[in-house]
């Protein structure tokens, strides 16, 4: 399902990408895309360019799919950002908790419609955390994970135990990338080290001067990541 927004939800792009000192040729390929798990229950997306996707976007909690606007025009490829259950455009799945159990299992069903074949699911914080608990359901769909300035660690506004989602992390058996703000302390040096020690194959990198919001302090330099990563086997 395609839907038609209103023109208001991408006005700003030209802006986004004047202050990354990007030059369009032309604007922008986005369309709203829905995908309808069964009555009720919605998970919407913006598809950017009209080729398959190659990466996919999860964002925080409390934001939506266009916190990842900035980062895609940088980036400039396919790509599919998701509004995860409860934000956006998205309907609650299940239950109104926002945990990465419930945002996984609603992803999946996105991903698998929109993006089966895309090379990469990035995930910021909440997104992030989906990201792995996504990593372990459907491994089929997650090629590449790239987690940012997250682990199961963190506690969450409420509260959950996550720490079931270190078994997670060690199960993926896909390139996985956790990269850290640099100005940000969400991640510890001690959770690097558990995570190097539960997946040690995991490349763990950090953006200088960015915070929590990597995607938002760094665009272009976690475009540049980002871009780099899918050039390597």
């Amino acid at each position: 399902m395609v839907s038609h927004p209103s023109d208001d939800e991408f006005a700003l792009l030209p802006e986004n990408a004047a202050a990354l000192g990007l030059k369009l040729d032309a604007p922008p390929v986005v369309q709203r895309v829905g995908t309808d798990i069964r009555e009720g229950v919605h998970v919407s997306s913006l598809l950017w360019a009209t080729a398959p996707p190659r990466v996919v976007f999860l964002h925080d909690n409390g934001q939506d799919a266009h916190a990842w606007d900035a980062l895609n025009l940088a980036l400039g490829l396919p790509a599919l950002a998701v509004d995860l259950p409860g934000h956006g455009h998205s309907t609650p799945f299940d239950a109104p908790d926002h945990s990465p159990w419930h945002a996984a299992d609603a992803v999946a069903h996105a991903v698998r419609r929109w993006a089966p074949d895309a090379e990469a699911v990035v995930g910021a914080s909440l997104g992030g955390l989906a990201t792995i608990r996504l990593a372990a359901i459907v491994p089929e769909l997650v090629r590449r994970a790239i987690v940012l300035d997250v682990t199961p660690s963190t506690r969450l506004t409420d509260d959950h135990d996550l720490s079931p989602l270190w078994d997670d992390l060690a199960g993926i058996g896909v390139p996985l990338t956790l990269i850290r703000g640099g100005a940000s302390d969400f991640v510890p040096d001690a959770d690097a080290d558990e995570v190097r020690r539960r997946n040690p194959a995991a490349r763990i990198l950090a953006v200088p001067r960015a915070g929590h919001a990597v995607h938002r302090d760094a665009p272009r330099e976690l475009a540049e990541i980002i871009g780099s990563s899918l050039e390597t086997v």
